[in-house]
């Protein structure tokens, strides 16, 4: 982030600021922990989880300690991996005992 905020001629804070208002977007887009979260209704640790044991691609970047992911590099893991979809609130999984045992006790 700060060779990025020094290209620009701005202070990484100001770029944080930017990037969080949307005042300005930096292309292509970028995926860090909280969006897998909301992407794929995990929790913090259930992704944190699936990191750790090379379930999910390792992360594209690091801006200190916040991991990210192109967005492309998430799609393409998608499209090669088979998840299992909570029909009722959208939840990934990447088995498919998680998936029945998500529907049993949330949803049964």
């Amino acid at each position: 982030m700060r060779e990025i905020a020094q290209i620009l001629g701005v202070t990484p804070s100001s770029l944080r600021d930017q990037l969080r208002t949307g005042e300005m977007v930096l292309l292509p887009e970028r995926v860090g922990s909280a969006g897998l979260c909301v992407q794929f209704g995990w929790t913090r640790s259930a992704q944190s989880l699936y990191r750790r044991k090379g379930v999910l691609p390792p992360p594209d970047g690091q801006d200190g300690r916040a991991l990210w992911w192109w967005q492309e590099t998430i799609d393409s893991w998608v499209e090669a991996t088979e998840l299992y979809w909570c029909p009722d609130c959208h939840h990934a999984f990447v088995a498919a005992a998680g998936a029945r045992e998500h529907w049993t006790r949330v949803h049964g």
